[in-house]
């Protein structure tokens, strides 16, 4: 049986995580059904570089989206096992017996796991869930999308209006129907090879990978360590410095470390330079309180009206990207650099500006290929070169 997990780092001792895939990078649950029965048959690939000996899945009873977490006030019972090869079927456990684990409202539950597993790098698994929701408002969070391609497989997930009894975590066919399904929050391995550090990302659309490339990922995987990615798109520090939930899950898993890009938003909706530096204060406190060892804060990249040389400067809110140190982006940017090693501060600041940028403070991008066309997400090639320039700056920094 399990409620909500309580956030209590210092007293914890998990081994090192690695995941398995930029799944890792789950589909967020930001919304919710009424359905007394789920199953639900995920595919990850796994890009660890070697093979997988074991798994735990983590799954979780609330959801969010860019401005807040909210939570269902029922009861979940979820089960779930390990599909590889495809009808090779491995149940999960919390102890070795027990298969299932019950899940308050606003809950994070036990990892289900096994060992003993032979998955090479490369090969496509699949991860099983049952759910049964009973009481309170009777929803669940949902994310995976029936029929969705995603990560080297297609999802395959159903949803039932009562409780059949029926259970596809031990064999048997996958049932579907249309729409999303409930799935694991987090994937992960505990390897005796793997590094002892893993990353939390958060900020919005340029972290989560706009265009299909994540830098933070790139980074986290060049440099050997794991993660999971909760940006999301339209995401501001205003509306993200307690993320209790979130914070839940990261510390039953084991997060060791952050990595963090907001702001655009914030500058886009008109915030102060003030009411911004306490948001970040706030979260940076918060994360810190919780045993996280090192925040990796991000400066934030320009916003243009095109990707063209040199590009047009968004100058609306006024003061929010101008060109030059009175540019509300610059201005944070520098009080990143000010605090950064401080009590309840980042430990480093990625220049992820300087990396896109044709000059600090410029307020334009380095060449129109770093851009989308769009003049606010950097291009699959920007995200790439800052990706590959942050493994270069992990490495530099003891990662």
């Amino acid at each position: 049986m399990l409620g909500f997990i309580r956030i209590n780092r210092k007293a914890k001792s998990s081994p090192p995580v690695k995941y398995l895939s930029p799944s890792s990078r789950v589909l967020h649950a930001d919304g919710v059904g009424t359905f007394a029965l789920g199953h639900s048959r995920i595919p990850y690939t796994n890009i660890s570089g070697r093979a997988i000996t074991n798994i735990e899945t983590f799954y979780t009873h609330f959801s969010y989206n860019a401005t807040l977490e909210w939570a269902p006030t029922s009861t979940l019972t979820v089960r779930a096992a390990v599909e590889y090869p495809v009808g090779t079927v491995i149940p999960l456990t919390t102890d070795g017996t027990n298969r299932d684990i019950t899940i308050a409202g606003g809950g994070v539950g036990f990892a289900l796991k096994t060992s003993g597993l032979n998955i090479p790098n490369g090969a496509i698994y699949y991860i099983r869930t049952r759910v049964i929701c009973a009481g309170g408002d009777g929803q669940f969070p949902r994310a995976y999308n029936n029929g969705a391609s995603f990560d080297g497989g297609t999802i395959q997930s159903f949803l039932g209006a009562t409780n059949d009894g029926s259970d596809y975590t031990t064999t048997g066919n996958q049932p579907t129907s249309s729409g999303k399904g409930y799935g694991p929050s987090a994937v992960c391995s505990r390897e005796t090879v793997n590094k002892s550090r893993s990353f939390a990302i958060f900020g919005d659309s340029i972290y989560r990978g706009w265009s299909g490339v994540s830098p933070a990922e790139v980074g986290a995987l060049g440099a050997g360590y794991g993660f999971i990615n909760f940006a999301f798109s339209g995401a501001r520090v205003q509306n993200n410095t307690s993320m209790v939930r979130r914070r839940a899950l990261m510390a039953a898993m084991g997060i060791t470390d952050v990595m963090m890009n907001y702001l655009v938003n914030d500058l886009i909706g008109s915030r102060t330079v003030a009411q911004i530096q306490t948001d970040f204060q706030t979260l940076w406190t918060n994360l810190k309180a919780d045993g996280i060892q090192k925040i990796i804060q991000a400066t934030c990249t320009p916003y243009t009206t095109d990707a063209t040389s040199p590009g047009t400067i968004v100058t609306t809110p006024t003061g929010a990207f101008t060109g030059g140190a009175s540019s509300f982006r610059s201005q944070i940017n520098a009080w990143f650099r000010s605090v950064v090693g401080g009590t309840n501060k980042p430990a480093l600041v990625w220049e992820f500006a300087d990396t896109l940028e044709s000059s600090r403070d410029s307020g334009l991008w380095l060449n129109p290929t770093v851009n989308s066309g769009d003049g606010l997400h950097p291009s699959a090639t920007g995200a790439t070169t800052a990706g590959n320039n942050l493994i270069t700056f992990l490495q530099g920094n003891g990662f």
